[in-house]
């Protein structure tokens, strides 16, 4: 039998803020599942202004954890990473009370491998995969816009953070030149002041 690949010590407690790093936390989501483990990952990246990632799916306790979280900052952007019911359902809820606007790479379609776009226009995805079919941000991150497009419309000071794409880390002197496309994997990391 092959060894286990899977981390299964994790057990977080669930719609608690768990700092993660300095300037991030996690609160994990009340549906854990097969897809989800323990529950969705729901980040706030930042100290004074929050950004809120992958809010989650529409659960009230879950929207008023993440409200609890804030403690009252304001929310300068809400970050989707993709159009799942897991992750994606909570945004409009989450951009009502804090009044911040929504990101995405696009709609429920956009970024969908050519493979599941064939399936999806064969009517052969059975029920669908998940897929929050509303969903819809209110700026997209489109394909061909750079790590500076993203650094600008997120607000972030560049000197303050680090940034990787599919774990390479970007250097910031190529951020206007370093293309961002669908199914990135982006990294936004804060840097921790001291001596």
């Amino acid at each position: 039998m092959a060894d286990d690949p899977f981390i299964r010590e994790f057990d977080p407690e669930i719609g608690a803020a768990e700092e993660v790093l300095p300037g991030l936390r996690r609160i994990v989501a009340p549906n854990a599942g097969p897809m989800t483990f323990r529950g969705t990952n729901t980040y706030l990246l930042g100290e004074r202004e929050i950004a809120v990632i992958d809010p989650g799916p529409d659960d009230p306790a879950h929207l008023a954890a993440i409200l609890a979280a804030l403690g009252g900052r304001p929310v300068s952007h809400v970050l989707v990473t993709h159009a799942h019911v897991d992750h994606s359902p909570l945004a409009r809820a989450l951009a009502a009370r804090t009044g911040a606007p929504v990101l995405a790479f696009g709609d429920a379609r956009a970024g969908r491998r050519p493979e599941m776009a064939a399936l999806a226009a064969a009517g052969a995805l059975g029920g669908g995969e998940g897929v929050d079919a509303d969903f819809a941000p209110d700026l997209r991150l489109d394909d061909g816009a750079t790590v500076a497009d993203l650094v600008q419309r997120c607000e972030i000071e560049p000197k303050h953070v680090a940034i990787e794409i599919n774990r390479a880390l970007v250097p910031r002197k190529t951020f206007a030149d370093t293309p961002l496309n669908a199914g990135d994997q982006v990294e936004i990391v804060t840097f921790v002041g001291g001596g």
